[in-house]
């Protein structure tokens, strides 16, 4: 059993490591590849930024409209860590512990993670300000909207498959099934939104859906390495 623990690690760390990395290296990235002056979207005014003539040819003007619309989308995807917690409190009921699946734990690791990275890019790594000018300027990369609904929806889409892909009763599977749909619809819709809404470059999406993408994947190579759950 030792052995087969210590194999099934092994077999995670080459693909843990490439989650961690390609988002690192698509933000260092963000410091050297084709960097130019682009103007705001409603100034004359330039900045410095990578993938200049990518972001100027995908450039939108403001949209207050869409900006609202991805602004409730954002409350809308914390919805899937209310799902999560209302299925980790009725086990901690269920068992009367708080001795439930390693996962939740590591989910909840995910989440602070997650928040600190938010954190991180919006307060102490500026890598580059948003299409529209305002003062004071705003830090622009990753989309953090983005970067939170992808890595929450993807991560809580992992868990919940994990926790009740197995089931054969008819009512959890077509539940399961509208789950993956509206996680997959809020993964697609919000950095759509944020791009047309005038507030982020594509880099900035691409950047947050990056971030998202490997949350979720780093989360499911760990619980992969988590001892089956006992019946």
């Amino acid at each position: 059993m030792e052995i087969h623990k210590r194999l099934k690690m092994k077999a995670v760390i080459l693909p843990l490591l490439i989650c961690i990395l390609v988002p690192v290296l698509f933000t260092v990235s963000m410091k050297f590849v084709d960097r130019g002056e682009v103007a705001y979207s409603n100034s004359s005014a330039t900045q410095e930024i990578a993938y200049a003539n990518l972001n100027a040819a995908t450039r939108q003007n403001y949209n207050a409209k869409i900006d609202k619309v991805s602004d409730v989308l954002m409350v809308v995807g914390f919805l899937p860590l209310v799902v999560v917690g209302i299925l980790g409190l009725r086990e901690v009921i269920r068992k009367r512990s708080l001795k439930i699946r390693a996962e939740y734990y590591i989910y909840a690791a995910m989440m602070i993670i997650l928040a600190g990275l938010y954190f991180v890019f919006d307060h102490l790594l500026v890598m580059n300000y948003q299409p529209m000018f305002a003062s004071p300027l705003k830090p622009s990369f990753p989309s953090t909207h983005t970067m939170l609904v992808v890595g929450i929806a993807a991560t809580s889409l992992v868990l919940i498959r994990k926790i009740v892909g197995n089931s054969t009763r008819k009512n959890v599977r077509v539940l399961e099934k509208l789950m993956d749909a509206f996680f997959i619809l809020l993964m697609i819709a919000m950095p759509i939104l944020r791009v047309l809404s005038g507030e982020h470059w594509l880099t900035d999406v691409a950047g947050g859906v990056i971030f998202g993408l490997a949350m979720a994947a780093v989360f499911s190579l760990l619980v992969t390495v988590v001892p089956a759950k006992k019946k």
